[in-house]
């Protein structure tokens, strides 16, 4: 997963505040679990199997404190942002 391909991919404009930072920190890591989960539907070999088990694995802890962070700080999104995200992604 390059992480570097990742952030241009999430990068919608200048990210202003902490809370957009973290955000997009969290889309970020849930798209890392979601190619992690794919590399493991579509390979064979065992080693690599077991690699995109590991790496599904430490996206859903960094994804879980990311969101125990979003908590904390009483960070959450209302049903227009995660349409407007959604509506962002299709277009890629």
């Amino acid at each position: 997963m390059n992480s570097k391909f990742l952030g241009e991919y999430f990068k919608w404009g200048k990210i202003e505040s902490e809370e957009d930072k973290l955000l997009a920190e969290i889309e970020q890591s849930k798209a890392e679990m979601e190619i992690a989960a794919s590399v493991f539907n579509n390979v064979r070999d065992p080693l690599l199997v077991e690699v995109a088990i590991y790496a599904e694995k430490a996206a859903k802890k960094r994804y879980e404190y990311l969101i125990e962070v979003a908590k904390k700080n009483h960070i959450s999104v209302d049903g227009e942002y995660i349409i407007e995200r959604c509506t962002r992604l299709a277009k890629y």
